[in-house]
């Protein structure tokens, strides 16, 4: 195992991001919080990201959990992981002291190379946690890319509308046509949204994380 030495109350963040990701998915958290919430744990998951690459590079190591790459749940018949890099299927040995067996579960595990050594060990639990706050948080923040003020576009009729209130099912909207003709706001689902509309005044960009991805 290679430990990772994060900054100090990083798994009192970890611990309770968890909780208020939980709360955003069971719609708990009141609708004016959640935004500020995603923003507030995605900034400081930017500087965790940060803060592993640069520590992992110093000590010229190689550090990558088994949840970002594409492998088999299944080991082979010499009891190694398989992964995918690009086309190919790749073994990769165990070593040594490590428990694994089938359906493992892959944020308890990290492919790390040492020298020149590269071999399946026991993932840092604050490193496995991490990536499973980042693998939660991501999904989730999609969800909520829009907020009031937010200029977009629809997928049910063209032009580009103004959120002028939004939860966590409906956006009310309008436009300046609208206003000019007397028409009232319109409602629509979340899903209708297209995409934010190409212009200067939305103020929120979507929030992506790339965390130890890796195309393979």
């Amino acid at each position: 195992m290679v430990k990772i030495m994060y900054p100090m109350n990083t798994r009192e963040f970890i611990h309770d991001s968890h909780s208020t990701c939980t709360a955003i998915s069971q719609r708990i958290l009141p609708i004016e919080s959640v935004h500020s919430e995603l923003e507030t744990i995605g900034n400081k998951l930017k500087e965790l990201i940060k803060y592993r690459e640069e520590t992992l590079k110093q000590d010229n190591l190689s550090v990558i959990n088994l949840s970002t790459i594409v492998h088999s749940k299944q080991l082979d018949h010499e009891g190694r992981v398989l992964i995918k890099i690009n086309d190919l299927v790749v073994p990769i040995g165990i070593a040594e002291g490590v428990n694994i067996h089938n359906d493992f579960n892959a944020y308890l595990y990290s492919i790390n190379r040492i020298g020149n050594a590269q071999q399946v060990h026991y993932a840092d639990p604050d490193d496995a946690s991490l990536h499973k706050l980042v693998a939660i948080y991501k999904p989730l923040a999609g969800m909520y890319k829009y907020r009031v003020g937010n200029r977009i576009e629809l997928s049910i009729y063209g032009g580009s509308y103004k959120i002028i209130h939004i939860d966590h099912q409906y956006a009310t909207i309008t436009c300046k046509k609208w206003q000019q003709e007397g028409k009232k706001n319109r409602r629509v689902l979340i899903s209708d949204i297209k995409c934010l509309a190409s212009n200067n005044f939305n103020s929120l960009s979507e929030i992506e994380i790339v965390y130890g991805k890796r195309r393979v």
